[in-house]
């Protein structure tokens, strides 16, 4: 049984946690329900026993960071999930040098997420209690990092059979036939300049958003780089959802989009080798005009009348070439990355914002409301108005 405190100034919030934990079974006990970080550190100090701790960030006497800090510097053995109505990823970064094992946003909270937080925090206790470490200091991940460079080496090339060694050490869940799919920032030199020295921080939280995704597929993630990231899993369909459920939140906790490369059925070690090779060595870099293209549609999205021309003469190609070159660096037309850069941007104004629909439809570029709501619900999969309840 997970012996569970939560710990949220907001009475409404206590009451919809406690719904959706009742409804996920006898595993999982509520111990106490605490207002301020101050009320739950005295209380977990004197009850060692429990195991789970969902914490909000903001609250009075004692923040969420600061309880964190404080249990951290105690080597408290509990784990602690943060619920947030912040997406700023200083936040994300503060919860995780301080030991979080996952951070929701409230207006993503639902059953099936908490359920998917809780499944990641009960197996990384389970790792840990046997000695095995999901955070790489078994080793696991530095060796799956050297596999990934491998199978790109060059000038030293590395042998199939060495190769198939390295893969087998590093202890991947997935079974053959499988597929892969390689995640990259849409603009890398934004991430750079934004993120600089935290940029293992970056890469740690990144891959822990996405294994949020893949766990359900019961699928596998690495962070190779800071600009490139492999997951696995048994249909493509799987990673088509990983990717739509992944793009929105790395919007959110990230402000940065990430474009995406599926492979082909993996039947075989020599297959995967050779595709991994190929996908990646044919997606890694944007060439300068999608880049500049990116970067100015970024800038301008809230601008009605932004069309084809004007992007493409600020990129310094033709119409025709652009839209070539931009659809296959990056697997989406122009007027797809449009869309979702204008939904993503009223997906934040929605969240955190009191403006009304019709407004955040003319802030972020479309010609009127119902337009907006259109592209919303094919985008998003709901309405406007859902991401508010």
């Amino acid at each position: 049984m997970i012996r569970i405190v939560i710990v949220d100034d907001e009475p409404l919030v206590v009451i919809t946690m406690r719904t959706l934990i009742e409804k996920l079974g006898s595993d999982y006990c509520i111990d106490n329900c605490c207002s301020n970080g101050k009320e739950a550190l005295d209380y977990i100090t004197a009850h060692p026993e429990v195991d789970l701790v969902i914490t909000d960030v903001d609250m009075p006497v004692l923040d969420g960071i600061g309880l964190a800090e404080s249990l951290n510097r105690q080597g408290s053995g509990c784990s602690l999930l943060f619920l947030s109505a912040y997406s700023n990823f200083n936040y994300v970064r503060s919860a995780f040098h301080f030991g979080a094992a996952d951070y929701i946003l409230k207006t993503e909270l639902d059953s099936r997420k908490l359920k998917t937080a809780f499944d990641k925090i009960v197996d990384k206790r389970k790792k840990e209690s046997s000695g095995v470490s999901d955070t790489g200091h078994d080793g696991t991940e530095e060796k799956r990092v050297s596999f990934f460079h491998s199978m790109l080496e060059s000038i030293a090339p590395v042998s199939e059979e060495k190769l198939l060694e390295m893969y087998e050490a590093c202890n991947f869940r997935i079974q053959y036939p499988f597929y892969f799919m390689i995640l990259r920032p849409g603009d890398v030199t934004d991430v750079l300049q934004r993120y600089g020295s935290s940029l293992p921080d970056f890469n740690k939280n990144v891959c822990s958003l996405i294994r949020q995704f893949v766990m359900p597929y019961n699928g596998d993630v690495t962070g190779i780089e800071y600009n490139l990231y492999c997951c696995t899993a048994q249909c493509t369909e799987d990673l088509e959802n990983v990717y739509d459920h992944f793009y929105d939140s790395a919007w959110t906790y990230f402000e940065t989009g990430f474009e995406k490369r599926i492979s082909g059925r993996i039947e075989s070690f020599d297959v995967y080798v050779r595709q991994y090779k190929y996908v990646v060595e044919n997606f890694l870099l944007c060439s300068r005009p999608v880049v500049r293209a990116k970067r100015y549609i970024q800038e301008h999205y809230q601008d009605k009348e932004l069309d084809m021309q004007t992007v493409s003469n600020y990129a310094g190609v033709s119409k025709n070439h652009l839209s070539s070159l931009f659809s296959k660096e990056t697997g989406e037309t122009i007027i797809e990355f449009l869309s979702r850069t204008r939904i993503q941007a009223a997906k934040k104004m929605l969240m955190e914002t009191d403006c009304r629909t019709f407004e955040i439809a003319d802030r972020t570029g479309f010609s009127n409301v119902e337009v907006f709501c259109r592209v919303f619900k094919k985008i998003t999969g709901t309405n406007p108005g859902k991401i508010r309840q």
